[in-house]
């Protein structure tokens, strides 16, 4: 990948993460799609760049994703107090 398309995905991360820090609790997880419809649509994003977004910060332990909606973990809770 291109140092531009990794500044992309960074940028990705970071928005999806403060996204799902304002949108998502424990109880109200965030389904994948609305992710990628907002992000696809009001970023101009393409799929690709969020999924492997997504992706980043499940293996980072920040979000679990279970039949396709996402939750922050309690790793990320604490990292973003």
């Amino acid at each position: 990948m291109s140092l531009f398309g990794d500044l992309l995905v960074s940028k990705a991360r970071a928005d999806i993460l403060d996204y799902l820090t304002q949108h998502c609790t424990r109880e109200v997880p965030v389904s994948t799609s609305a992710i990628h419809d907002n992000f696809s649509k009001l970023h101009s994003l393409d799929r690709g760049a969020v999924s492997l977004a997504l992706d980043d910060l499940r293996h980072l332990g920040l979000i679990e994703i279970s039949a396709g909606m996402i939750t922050l973990t309690l790793l990320a809770k604490r990292l973003l107090r």
